[in-house]
């Protein structure tokens, strides 16, 4: 591939990422992680003042960001560009692995097939810190391979674990496979390589482990300072370690490619020409295939994000088994080669734009929830949302109603106290609608809350009853409207006429219709002021 393919191809990506950032639909993780990074711009401390179940580094890294670009109804487009960066740097070890494992020309085919990968190119233009977590890691395999394994190499390689351990937990499984991955090639390649090679292997796998400890080590010290490091390790580590989350039979994958990839290492280790470059290839290969088995088999919750640091990997032997490890090839025809990496390639752009076309905007609804919100309420009014997709505004509720709070709730072990938090904090803006929601706290919200935009305000629709009295409890005290579908309601509410927004105490409340008055609402003051409106009160 020319040097002129190559600045093509990446001006193409380069435009077809920025497309998608723009347009690819805001997955729930997004505001989560950056509710997260504006409680850091606000002074309060993760996982003592607000629940997060992630590594703190990257969170605290974006916060400058945040802070400079201001509470804005669009703040995750230009979050998802900031990580650029981090695509940019997992092309750089692909193709940096790629020349030194293979040949440029696979290096070359190989980076395109990683860029282009789907799943891959989708998952990591998301704003979460799995994709740096995924650079970071590739990065680090990258220096751990390049050349001669010292000890100052090896602890270079560590400390670029260690970054990504502090950016993600899931560095724990990653360090756990490549152990695994060199004790199954070692013994394969060590008839083959220098003697004494085993030996001298200690000091370095001592500097990576000392390299890997220093910034998480040092991310603990600074929690420990602030009285915060149980409650740390309570949501991040306790937490995420479900109880009864067993994988089942599936967990039977991983012994069994454990048993598979020790024949196929030892298969490879009599054939490879150069025992040195083999052994580095075996090394990385095995590493991605365990850690592949290892989530398949064990990992209680998957999700896209954790094959991050598996599918340029995938691409990279992939374009080593279509053009050969030299890059002359014996997989196929020397002409079709090309053609058929071309063809490959071809696919995954086709399988891409399938995916997310680039001419469709998908990204409208959170923006509007977060202008909604930014509308109807100040920095000091809490908010009751699942994850934190209202951003820029404290919680009623401490936890996060994510997959494993969920099940947690669900088995009793974290107590639904979404109401009476509701109740104790004014709170007068909460989601919409979702059968995410825990059922106490869905069923009281929905007789406490109307619709209104994209987000619901305290508030009743109060349907007809054959003339009787109309009642109602109030749980947010404040200014109320009350309205019929043409303008103010024509009855009396606690004796009082509708005409002007009503101060409403917490309790019971009584609406009297005038004769044949039909369906009534009453909500928050500030919302309507604001030009919002219950939906069931709008016209069809």
């Amino acid at each position: 591939m020319s040097r002129r393919a190559v600045a093509l191809a990446a001006i193409a990506i380069a435009a077809l990422r920025l497309i998608d950032a723009l347009h690819l639909e805001f997955d729930s993780d997004e505001p989560q992680h950056l509710h997260v990074v504006w409680a850091w711009t606000r002074g309060l401390l993760p996982y003592r003042d607000v629940f997060d179940n992630h590594a703190p580094l990257f969170h605290l890294a974006c916060s400058p960001l945040l802070g400079a670009l201001g509470e804005r109804a669009g703040i995750l487009v230009p979050m998802r560009l900031a990580l650029f960066p981090a695509f940019a740097l997992t092309l750089i070890a692909i193709a940096w692995l790629g020349r030194r494992l293979f040949s440029a020309r696979v290096a070359a085919w190989g980076t395109l097939m990683a860029a282009l990968w789907p799943e891959h190119f989708l998952t990591s233009l998301e704003f979460r810190p799995d994709g740096p977590w995924s650079a970071l890691w590739l990065l680090s395999l990258a220096v751990l391979v390049a050349g001669r394994l010292t000890a100052r190499r090896a602890a270079v390689a560590g400390l670029l674990m260690g970054v990504a351990f502090a950016l993600s937990l899931k560095t724990v499984l990653l360090l756990a496979t490549l152990a695994a991955a060199a004790a199954l090639a070692l013994p394969a390649w060590r008839a083959r390589l220098a003697p004494g090679t085993a030996r001298r292997l200690a000091s370095p796998a001592l500097a990576v482990a000392a390299g890997t400890a220093v910034v998480p080590g040092l991310l603990l010290l600074w929690f420990a300072a602030r009285g915060a490091l149980s409650p740390l390790i309570d949501c991040v580590v306790r937490h995420n370690l479900l109880p009864g989350a067993a994988p089942g039979a599936r967990a039977l994958l991983l012994p069994a490619t454990v048993v598979g990839l020790g024949f196929l290492a030892a298969a490879h280790a009599r054939r490879d020409r150069d025992p040195a470059l083999g052994a580095r290839r075996s090394l990385v290969a095995l590493s991605a295939a365990l850690y592949l088995a290892a989530l398949e088999g064990l990992w209680p919750v998957l999700t896209p994000q954790d094959f991050l640091p598996f599918e340029p990997l995938a691409a990279l032997f992939a374009a080593a088994v279509v053009l050969g490890p030299d890059g002359a090839g014996a997989a196929a025809p020397r002409r079709a080669r090309p053609a058929l990496a071309g063809l490959l390639v071809a696919l995954e752009l086709a399988a891409l734009i399938a995916r997310q076309p680039p001419w469709r905007d998908r990204s409208g609804p959170e923006t509007r929830l977060i202008a909604d919100v930014l509308r109807l309420t100040g920095p000091a009014d809490t908010v009751m949302d699942l994850k934190g997709e209202m951003v820029y505004r404290p919680r009623a509720f401490y936890w996060v109603l994510e997959t494993i709070t969920r099940e947690r709730m669900r088995r009793g072990l974290i107590p639904d106290r979404i109401p009476e938090r509701l109740i104790e904090t004014h709170t007068a803006v909460v989601a919409n609608d979702s059968h995410f929601l825990p059922p106490r706290a869905r069923e009281f919200m929905d007789t406490s809350y109307v619709s209104v935009g994209s987000l619901r305000v305290a508030g009743r629709v109060l349907e007809p009853a054959a003339g009787a009295p109309r009642r109602f409890t109030v749980i947010v005290p404040g200014r109320y409207v009350v309205r019929g579908r043409s303008g103010p309601a024509a009855g009396r509410l606690d004796g009082q006429p509708c005409a002007a927004p009503l101060l409403l105490a917490t309790g019971p409340h009584r609406y009297d219709p005038a004769p044949g008055e039909g369906r009534v609402a009453v909500w928050w003051a500030r919302a309507a002021e604001s030009g919002y409106s219950p939906r069931s009160m709008e016209s069809p």
